[in-house]
C-alpha cells in the first residue's frame, strides 16, 4: 500500500497470432508486421515496449517495434549476421 499519486494499470498480456512476412533479404530492412494483441502504446497511459527477436539463439538480434494499432506492431529487420529465422515467442 501506499500514498504514492503516481498512476498505476493492469494491462492484459498481448498475444501473437501471425508475423509476416516469413522471410526477407539477408540485408535487412524489411518491415514484420507482428498481428495479435492487445498491443499498449504511450496514448493509453501504458509504459509498455516491444521488441522484435531475429533468431532462436543467445546471439539474436532485438529491435525496437512500434505500436501502429491495439492488433498491430511493426518493426524494421536487422541485417543477417548469420541465417535467422523470424520467431514469435508468445509466452
Amino acid at each position: 500500500w501506499s500514498d504514492s499519486t503516481l498512476p498505476f494499470a493492469f494491462v492484459e498480456v498481448p498475444a501473437v497470432s501471425l508475423v509476416t512476412p516469413a522471410y526477407g533479404p539477408a540485408r535487412g530492412g524489411t518491415v514484420v508486421v507482428v498481428t495479435g494483441g492487445p498491443f499498449h502504446n504511450d496514448d493509453d497511459n501504458s509504459t509498455a515496449q516491444y521488441l522484435c527477436r531475429f533468431g532462436a539463439s543467445s546471439s539474436s538480434s532485438l529491435v525496437p517495434a512500434r505500436v501502429w494499432s491495439p492488433t498491430e506492431v511493426r518493426c524494421l529487420a536487422p541485417p543477417a549476421s548469420s541465417e535467422l529465422d523470424a520467431t514469435d515467442d508468445a509466452g
